[in-house]
């Protein structure tokens, strides 16, 4: 029995030994790792607590000060999601400086090239309906009904093309937007907010025949429509040229054309086929019609006007001067 007891104390005090070297070599692989905690009054480790918890008790440089997550009564989770939003923050800071000095620089290159600094710019784009010329358009939009959602935003952002390109033009046409109904305005407010204070010069919710009754009476209004037999010769000022707002991918091919008819409106088309060859239908987009009328109004041939504003996609190919000769011969 004796020695039974002998060996027990023996052997506790091998373990406890085995311990005690366990955690010397532990805080010499600390004080190695961290030699900061050498000059620490209050270091000590418990000869009985584990590794996980030594480890546990040393937290990165970065957190010294800052409240531990129990204190702050957020997650350790909560707090990783913090620090990535304040660093996305930073980020988003530090690209919109970046963004203001290339808006800066290209201020300057435009100064430069065009004498213009960015205030005359806008000093130039408000001034369009006061130096606009006496060449009207008409944005037929009485449509909202015979197209889908998808095709009445493509009429809208058309007509704001327009827009956009008439403004900064040196001679703005003069723009009237016609049959724009409750469904319309809800379309051009979602496409194009702050329509109403476009410088043009009428909106209304009447439809075109009505609006401009006296001019069609007079014979100063022309629907432009693909079908029509009358080719356009020259702008004239003093008319007004009417752009039907339709889009339907050709499910009504022909309506506009038939429907001014109908009313008794003089019809004009492009002069397309007289200048270039096409490889689909003589239909442009709303936006293609009103630049070429723009290009010819700033003084520039139908050939280049039709060239410059057709895409590509449609085949465009330019007619040489015996085929201008021979056509120009059969209408005489």
């Amino acid at each position: 029995m004796t020695d039974d007891v002998a060996f027990n104390g023996i052997l506790t005090s091998n373990i406890a030994e085995d311990i005690a070297v366990c955690n010397d070599e532990f805080i010499e692989e600390e004080l190695e790792v961290n030699p900061a905690v050498q000059h620490s009054e209050n270091y000590h480790i418990d000869s009985a607590k584990t590794e996980d918890q030594i480890l546990g008790q040393h937290e990165d440089e970065s957190d010294i000060g800052k409240p531990s997550p129990s204190e702050s009564g957020l997650s350790k989770r909560q707090i990783r999601k913090q620090k990535k939003f304040e660093r996305l923050k930073q980020q988003r800071k530090e690209k919109r400086a970046e963004e203001k000095l290339r808006q800066k620089e290209k201020n300057r290159k435009l100064a430069i090239e065009t004498g213009q600094t960015p205030r005359m710019k806008r000093e130039f784009l408000k001034g369009a309906l006061e130096r606009s010329v006496d060449v009207n358009i008409v944005f037929d939009l009485s449509f909202a009904a015979l197209m889908s959602e998808k095709d009445a935003h493509k009429v809208a952002k058309q007509v704001h093309r327009c827009y956009s390109v008439n403004r900064a033009s040196e001679k703005p046409l003069k723009i009237h937007l016609t049959g724009i109904d409750e469904s319309m305005k809800k379309v051009f407010q979602h496409c194009a907010p702050g329509y109403e204070f476009w410088q043009m010069s009428s909106q209304t919710e009447q439809p075109y025949e009505e609006f401009f009754k006296m001019q069609i009476e007079n014979k100063k209004l022309h629907y432009l429509t693909a079908e029509s037999d009358n080719c356009m010769d020259a702008i004239e000022h003093g008319r007004y040229y009417v752009i039907g707002g339709l889009v339907d991918h050709n499910a009504h091919k022909g309506h506009c054309h038939e429907l001014a008819t109908e009313k008794l409106v003089q019809t004009m088309r492009l002069p397309i086929s007289e200048h270039i060859d096409m490889k689909t239908r003589h239909v442009l987009t709303i936006n293609h019609v009103f630049e070429i009328l723009l290009a010819k109004e700033l003084g520039k041939e139908w050939k280049e006007a039709l060239r410059e504003a057709i895409p590509q996609r449609k085949g465009v190919q330019e007619k040489d001067e015996e085929e201008l000769k021979a056509g120009d011969a059969a209408e005489t």
